[in-house]
């Protein structure tokens, strides 16, 4: 596995996606392995390859990946949030076709080029946000829309258009195209009062956006045809994906202990976190300010001295929460040096870890 990572980082990204393809196919045939080898290929699938997928932007993979490895792994709760699935469908599919309807009218009136198509949401995406404590009953995108516009300006045109029409939700909107995702996503979401109270998300974004949303790097191909692979390694190193297996791949030098923390780091469950100027970071869940400041520069993470945290006054580590808003305040006049010999023991990223060694032995040396 590293050599391919170390071969996509400073080569080919196309060799990471050609690999998950070739996954995708050795798992639609996964029936004529034996049951042991089922599920330990399932179970591989779910940590590091649907995961690696997301983090490529390739969601079309990274969907069926998921759902077929979960029917192995989970038989009788996929079976059983499929059932349920299909029921909330047919419960709303009329309302969804009408509102569908009721859009294009509304976004061709208004001299606006535009498809309407109907998303549904995969199983695995369904099980995953119950685990984390939501119930079915608060999922507004297990059906949504997909509005595909011409350019940007036509984007949120459209987005006033609908609102016009059906109310939206506070809170319920963001804005993913002036803050991309950090595997290129960008769209425009919303959860609007639909027909008879439907509650529906609404995702609003151009045909290139939607392609990418698809496919990610993928979609390069048909997007840029000729020049694809060079546009397509120049976006990969704006990936949070490529920077993080950068960093990894520099720290450590035994194959074991790369795999095991691009898998347990790396590819694992995330937070998004803002700096003040609104740029999103991507930690891993447990990270703290701490983390986040080494994250962004060296130098920050060494002058580190207090921490802000949506406006508020924290301890430096403090643990942040998915949509934090985090400023750092540095000082070069003072080291806290007791203090960083504490940090190694409260930080969880590899990145951190390794930048506080560096310091404390440096300055053990002075």
């Amino acid at each position: 596995m590293r050599k391919l990572v170390v071969f996509a980082l400073k080569q080919d990204v196309r060799i990471l996606l050609i690999k998950l393809c070739d996954k995708l196919h050795n798992m639609r045939t996964l029936q004529y392995k034996k049951p042991e080898k089922q599920i330990k290929t399932a179970e591989e699938t779910l940590k590091f390859y649907a995961p690696l997928a997301y983090h490529l932007g390739v969601y079309r993979i990274k969907t069926e990946l998921e759902d077929i490895a979960f029917s192995y792994v989970n038989p009788e709760t996929f079976k059983e949030l499929k059932q349920k699935r299909e029921e909330y469908d047919n419960t709303v599919k009329e309302d969804l076709y009408l509102m569908k309807e009721r859009i294009e009218n509304i976004l061709i009136q208004n001299h606006l080029k535009t498809t309407v198509k109907i998303r549904s949401k995969n199983i695995y995406g369904i099980y995953s946000r119950l685990e984390s404590g939501h119930k079915l009953s608060d999922m507004f995108d297990l059906l949504c829309l997909k509005v595909v516009m011409e350019d940007v300006a036509s984007c949120y045109q459209a987005l006033g258009q609908i609102h016009a029409k059906y109310h939206p939700i506070n809170g319920k909107f963001k804005d993913y195209i002036c803050n991309p995702k950090t595997n290129l996503y960008q769209s425009l979401h919303t959860t609007v009062f639909g027909e008879n109270g439907h509650l529906v998300q609404i995702q609003i974004r151009t045909e290139k956006m939607d392609k990418i949303a698809s496919f990610g790097l993928g979609a390069y191909w048909q997007i840029y045809e000729k020049d694809a692979y060079q546009v397509m390694q120049e976006d990969f190193k704006n990936c949070q994906i490529y920077k993080s297996l950068s960093q990894v791949n520099e720290i450590f030098e035994n194959n074991y202990d790369f795999v095991e923390h691009v898998e347990g780091e790396v590819l694992s469950s995330k937070i998004y976190v803002y700096s003040p100027q609104g740029d999103i970071y991507a930690l891993p869940i447990g990270a703290t300010a701490i983390d986040f400041a080494y994250t962004i520069h060296t130098d920050i993470g060494n002058q580190l001295i207090k921490v802000y945290v949506n406006d508020e006054e924290v301890p430096v580590d403090t643990v942040l929460k998915n949509k934090d808003r985090v400023k750092i305040i540095t000082s070069t006049t003072s080291s806290f040096l007791d203090r960083k010999k504490d940090w190694e023991q409260i930080v969880v990223t590899t990145l951190a870890k390794r930048k506080i060694r560096e310091y404390l032995k440096k300055q053990s040396v002075k």
